[in-house]
């Protein structure tokens, strides 16, 4: 009788320590390989609009697979940035003095890359989980399917990229 009581009491904490540390919104984003495309950005949404997050971000995809960064700042002025996700590497990086991350766009074929912020002052499973929705989502670039024809010519004021500031 004690080592069943035993076991349940070993077990106990075990369950409870696998949630440790996380928010609810971090537990309940479901992030899968069966995800469809309007998925995949609701999740993207998900991680952009996390309340830590400084500034926050929200995100749309449009025709020729081209992912809009749309960023407020702390007086709530948005800026819209557009990049073609087929033609960029996503670089997850660690900032100086911290378990900070920030994951950021650059394009493959210019020497000196412009940088979409994706996500910025977030932490590891923040920049992690997005870099891994925007890979997901790449695959419907390359797969041709939805919204996600390559582009045949480079955006309107040149190269792939288009920074549009609101007031």
């Amino acid at each position: 009788m004690t080592r069943p009581l035993l076991l349940i009491g070993l077990l106990i904490p075990t369950l409870f320590a696998c949630s440790e540390g996380y928010s609810e919104e971090e537990q309940s984003l479901n992030l899968h390989l069966q995800m469809s495309q309007t998925e995949a950005l609701a999740a993207l949404n998900t991680i952009g609009a996390r309340p830590h997050l400084e500034p926050q971000r929200a995100y749309q995809l449009h025709q020729n697979c081209e992912l809009e960064v749309i960023t407020r700042d702390s007086m709530l002025r948005p800026s819209k940035q557009r990049v073609h996700l087929a033609l960029t590497d996503a670089s997850l990086i660690k900032e100086d003095g911290g378990d900070v991350f920030s994951l950021l766009l650059r394009p493959k074929d210019i020497e000196t890359p412009l940088l979409t912020p994706v996500l910025t002052e977030g932490t590891w499973r923040d920049a992690s989980q997005a870099k891994w929705v925007l890979n997901y989502l790449l695959k419907f670039c390359l797969a041709g399917t939805g919204t996600s024809t390559p582009p045949t010519q480079p955006l309107a004021g040149g190269g792939y990229f288009k920074l549009q500031l609101h007031p």
